[in-house]
């Protein structure tokens, strides 16, 4: 099934970076430096960020039969 359904890696947020932990960093930081330090491609992709509406854009998801949203 993986060669019919091949799974895509969603990356949301980077917790660390040359080894230094980014935990204390602003969440808008670090997805400024992880969207500086990701390579997308065909199954890796960068997670787009809603900044705002996060009620209208989950219910939407939902409204979609998606499960959730992070």
């Amino acid at each position: 099934m993986a060669g019919k359904f091949p799974a895509t890696y969603v990356v949301f947020d980077i917790l660390e970076k040359d080894g230094e932990p980014l935990i204390a960093t602003p969440l808008l930081e670090r997805k400024k430096i992880l969207a500086e330090r990701l390579k997308e491609g065909s199954y890796v992709v960068l997670s787009r960020f809603v900044d705002a509406e996060g009620e209208a854009y989950y219910e939407a998801a939902v409204g979609k039969g998606i499960e959730g949203i992070m």
